[in-house]
């Protein structure tokens, strides 16, 4: 696996805590509850990992990765991968996850994090918050949120996918014209020709045989080979 692939997994991760301080830090704290506490950030991450965040968080990092693994899987065997096998495969990504990733670990992240964000008194004023009944209905709002984020982005996105396509094809094609010319420019070379037994192909532009080079701008050399093309 990737390590972006991996970074990104841990962002997902990251993204919908962030989010449920951001939504909580917008609305006015009830007071302080009174009770003193060694560690008001480790409490407040305590009370929002274990709202359903985490969990949530965790299924859509275990959904991103196995379908990266999926692809790459399908596309070595050279067939799709079975219902039974993705399964399989999600839940050994998720096994992973959690082995490498595990609560405690996100705890101890955001437990370093949050002092750079939020004052020791606001942290014990999200606390206060958060055991209200309005703060309970924030974190539930927050976990719903995020878990249904991925289906509804689909559906938004699949709904305009072909406006959003030719939007961006005539944007990209009035803001970028150098590289526009140097795609048309790279899809009009010709190809190598035909593989055959009794020739190599050379390309002097980029001193490559094919198939290790699928263009050349300044034609192709036959060559009668004593070998197979030598490896580049």
């Amino acid at each position: 696996m990737r390590m972006r692939g991996r970074r990104a997994a841990c962002w997902i991760l990251l993204l919908p805590v962030c989010a449920g301080i951001l939504l909580v830090s917008v609305i006015p704290a009830r007071g302080d509850s009174g009770q003193a506490s060694v560690s008001p950030y480790r409490e407040l991450v305590k009370v929002m990992l274990t709202s359903g965040l985490f969990d949530v968080g965790l299924s859509r990092a275990s959904k991103a990765d196995t379908s990266a693994v999926r692809t790459q899987l399908e596309k070595q065997l050279g067939r799709q991968l079975t219902e039974d096998e993705v399964g399989r495969l999600q839940r050994l990504v998720t096994r992973v996850l959690l082995e490498v990733f595990p609560q405690s670990f996100w705890e101890d992240t955001y437990v370093d994090m949050l002092p750079k964000h939020v004052s020791v008194e606001n942290a014990r004023e999200l606390l206060a918050f958060y055991r209200t009944p309005l703060g309970q209905k924030t974190l539930r709002l927050a976990v719903l949120l995020t878990a249904e984020a991925d289906d509804a982005s689909q559906r938004v996105l699949k709904a305009r996918e072909n406006e959003f396509r030719q939007r961006f094809i005539a944007e990209f094609q009035k803001e970028f014209p150098d590289l526009r010319a140097g795609v048309s420019a790279r899809q009009s070379q010709p190809g190598p020709p035909p593989s055959s037994a009794s020739f190599w192909y050379y390309c002097a532009k980029s001193k490559m045989y094919s198939p290790y080079v699928q263009q050349c701008p300044t034609g192709w050399v036959k060559v009668v080979p004593n070998t197979a093309p030598p490896r580049q």
